[in-house]
């Protein structure tokens, strides 16, 4: 089950931390994610090393997220796992897991802009998002 609680915390951890900061910008390059309300740099690899978490949290959104079973669908609708239990109620809360999901390269917008102007057309004034493919690997 997806927890609030846990996808705070990863992302609170992804977060540069004080001592990594140098005259108040990162030592090393962040990874850049453009939200709803919020736009946040995280530390690249502490966000990689939730991957496979993050992952697993948003394999459990319904399979209208999912590219190949439904192609994406309005982020109002990311409250609710597959099995339509409700496990947030809180935007906010919405926002950190769409976050992590973009930090990691494993969610997007359904459309290629980050464009509060084009959402206002779409229903609810909220973009769609897609949990994109996982691709395979040669190990």
């Amino acid at each position: 089950m997806i927890s609030a609680t846990r996808v705070h915390e990863i992302l609170v951890d992804c977060l540069f931390r004080d001592e990594e900061l140098v005259d108040g910008s990162p030592e090393v390059e962040p990874v850049a994610v453009y939200g709803i309300k919020h736009n946040l740099g995280f530390h690249p690899d502490r966000i990689k090393s939730y991957e496979d978490e993050i992952s697993d949290m948003l394999d459990q959104l319904p399979e209208s997220f999912h590219e190949g079973t439904g192609g994406g669908m309005s982020f109002l609708s990311m409250c609710e796992t597959k099995d339509g239990v409700q496990w947030t109620g809180l935007h906010h809360t919405m926002e950190e897991l769409m976050l992590l999901g973009m930090g990691t390269g494993l969610m997007e917008y359904c459309l290629k802009c980050n464009s509060q102007a084009l959402w206002a057309m779409l229903p609810g004034g909220m973009p769609y998002v897609v949990v994109k493919a996982k691709v395979a690997t040669n190990a």
